[in-house]
C-alpha cells in the first residue's frame, strides 16, 4: 500500500504537469488573425518540390483551410508569419517579430505562440516567423528573417503599430538569427531584390535575445546550431562573420539579453560577449544573468515566460525596458 507522503507527492506532480499542459494548450489556442507568406512565389533557395508546397500552402491560406501547427515545426519549406494583435484598448503601437529557437533544426511552438500571447497581454503586437532551417543552410534562414521584418514594417499601419517601434525577439538559435539580423540587416548575402518590399529597412529598433546562440566559434557556440546552419566544415571567414558579437557596429540596435549561468546547452558567455560589444559602442543594452534554470522556455500559469527550471523572472523588467527604449 502506498504511504500518504508518496500519494501526496504523486498528486502534486500530476497537478503541476496538468497546470503546465493547460498553460501550453492555452497558448496554443490563441488565434492568429492572419498568416501570410514571406515570399510571393517559390522562395529563393528552394529545393525540389518546394514550388508545389508553396502553391499548396497559398491555396490553403486563401481558402481558410490552413491551420497553424499546435507545437514545434519541423521541415519548414515555405516560410510564413502568423499575426497576433493585442486588444485595441491595450495596444501600445509596439510590434515584435519573433524568431523561435530550435537549433536550426526546428522552430519551437512555445517560444512562438506562448511568447506572442504574453506580448499581446502587454499591448505589444506579435508576429511569429516560421523560417526555414535544416536542411536549408545559411543564408536561407537569414533571407526569411530579413524579408519577414520588412513585410511587417511595410504593413505597420494595418497592424496598428509604429514602423519605428518594431523590434525582434529570438530564443536560442532564434537568438542567433535575431542577432544576425541586428548586425547584418543591410546585407544581401547574394540575394537580388525582387520588389519594393526589399527597399524597406530591415533594421530592428530593438532586439530581445533569450538564452541566445551568438557566436559560431567552436569554443562558444552550440554545436548543433552551427552544424545545421553552416555544415560540418564551414569557411572560417563565414564563421567570423556570423559570430555576431564580433560584428557589432554603431548601427546595431539596442538589446536586452537573458541567460542562465547554469545553461548546459548554450554558454552564457554568448550573451556576455554581445552585451560587452554593445557597451563598447555605447549602445543601450541590458544583460540579465540568472543563477538558476536550464535551457529552454516554459510559461507560468499567469502567462509570463521564464527559463525552464528557473525560479528567477525577467518578464516584467523586459517589458519596462522595451517601452523605455521605444520612447527614447
Amino acid at each position: 500500500m502506498l504511504n500518504h507522503k508518496f500519494r501526496l507527492t504523486t498528486c502534486l506532480t500530476v497537478a503541476v504537469v496538468a497546470v503546465f499542459l493547460a498553460v501550453q494548450t492555452a497558448a496554443a489556442d490563441e488565434k492568429a488573425i492572419e498568416t501570410f507568406l514571406v515570399w510571393p512565389d517559390t522562395p529563393p533557395g528552394a529545393r525540389d518540390g518546394d514550388e508545389q508546397k508553396a502553391k499548396d500552402l497559398t491555396e490553403a491560406i486563401e481558402s481558410g483551410e490552413y491551420k497553424i501547427p499546435p507545437r514545434n515545426r519541423r521541415g519548414t519549406a515555405v516560410p510564413t508569419v502568423d499575426v497576433y494583435l493585442p486588444e485595441k484598448d491595450k495596444a501600445t503601437g509596439i510590434g515584435v517579430v519573433i524568431y523561435p529557437g530550435g537549433g536550426y533544426w526546428l522552430t519551437s511552438g512555445v517560444e512562438g505562440k506562448g511568447t506572442a500571447r504574453w506580448l499581446n497581454d502587454n499591448g505589444i503586437a506579435a508576429f511569429v516567423c516560421s523560417y526555414r532551417h535544416n536542411p536549408y543552410r545559411h543564408p536561407i534562414p537569414f533571407w526569411d528573417a530579413q524579408r519577414a521584418i520588412r513585410l511587417v514594417r511595410g504593413r505597420a499601419a494595418e497592424f496598428g503599430i509604429k514602423p519605428d517601434k518594431l523590434g525582434v525577439l529570438g530564443c536560442s538559435a532564434g537568438g542567433h538569427l535575431t542577432s544576425t539580423l541586428s548586425v547584418h540587416h543591410k546585407e544581401t548575402f547574394d540575394r537580388k531584390p525582387i520588389d519594393k518590399i526589399d527597399q524597406i529597412s530591415a533594421r530592428p529598433d530593438f532586439s530581445v535575445l533569450i538564452y541566445p546562440v551568438i557566436s559560431m566559434r567552436k569554443e562558444f557556440t552550440h554545436g548543433g546550431s552551427r552544424k545545421n546552419l553552416l555544415g560540418d566544415e564551414p569557411d572560417e571567414e563565414l564563421v567570423a562573420k556570423l559570430s555576431n558579437d564580433e560584428q557589432v557596429d554603431v548601427a546595431t540596435p539596442p538589446a536586452y539579453l537573458v541567460h542562465s549561468k547554469a545553461d548546459p546547452a548554450v554558454k552564457y558567455t554568448n550573451s556576455e560577449r554581445y552585451h560587452a560589444a554593445l557597451q563598447a559602442k555605447d549602445i543601450a543594452t541590458e544583460c540579465v544573468l540568472l543563477e538558476t534554470g536550464t535551457h529552454g522556455p516554459t510559461i507560468k500559469e499567469d502567462g509570463t515566460p521564464i527559463i525552464r527550471q528557473s525560479k528567477e523572472e525577467y518578464a516584467e523588467g523586459l517589458i519596462k525596458w522595451i517601452k523605455g527604449i521605444v520612447e527614447q
